[in-house]
């Protein structure tokens, strides 16, 4: 029985170490020698959680794990499409300048499909509320842009931004949303 739980908590271990030694250079070169929906399947699973590790990177908006994003986001579908791009809307908090550099920048790129994260059509508060909580750290992030090349893509992100906020303020107030 010792035997049993020492190899059930070295596979723990192992798992855990790998999952954190996750690199932009191991996906490249997975991308390049599976191709990009092996490498969707394994780091940025739809299904799995243990697989699905490559969004939290994304999310926190460095420029590798963007370019990856947005590489395997151009022949996705689905569950990974919305999620890859929820992940570059979401690294906006941590790294507009980057994000905004990409916005029309390829297939499924375009500004409606990365300057906000996906969100569902909810009737809690709470969650509403949450919702409003992201759009606001997205606007206040990518209103300290001040670069000129940017002006424009900041400018288009900003008001989808708002116009998406503005809509969950006014749901707020919809006599169908419970507490």
């Amino acid at each position: 029985m010792k035997n049993y739980i020492l190899l059930f908590s070295g596979l723990i271990l192992s798992f855990a170490v790998s999952a954190k030694s996750i690199t932009p250079e191991i996906v490249i070169a997975y991308i390049d020698s599976k191709g990009t929906q092996s490498a969707r399947e394994q780091y940025f699973s739809c299904w799995e959680t243990d697989k699905a590790i490559g969004y939290k990177y994304v999310e926190e908006g460095s420029g590798p794990w963007l370019r990856i994003a947005a590489h395997l986001v151009s022949d996705s579908d689905g569950c990974y499409t919305h999620n890859l791009q929820s992940a570059i809307a979401m690294a906006q908090i941590k790294n507009p300048v980057e994000v905004l550099s990409m916005v029309d920048s390829g297939k499924k790129m375009e500004a409606e499909n990365i300057c906000v994260p996906f969100m569902t059509d909810e009737t809690d508060k709470s969650k509403l509320l949450a919702q409003i909580v992201i759009l606001e750290k997205i606007e206040n992030s990518i209103s300290k842009v001040k670069s000129k090349k940017a002006t424009s893509k900041r400018d288009r992100c900003l008001n989808i931004v708002r116009s998406n906020k503005k809509y969950l303020q006014e749901k707020m107030q919809d006599k169908s949303v419970t507490n």
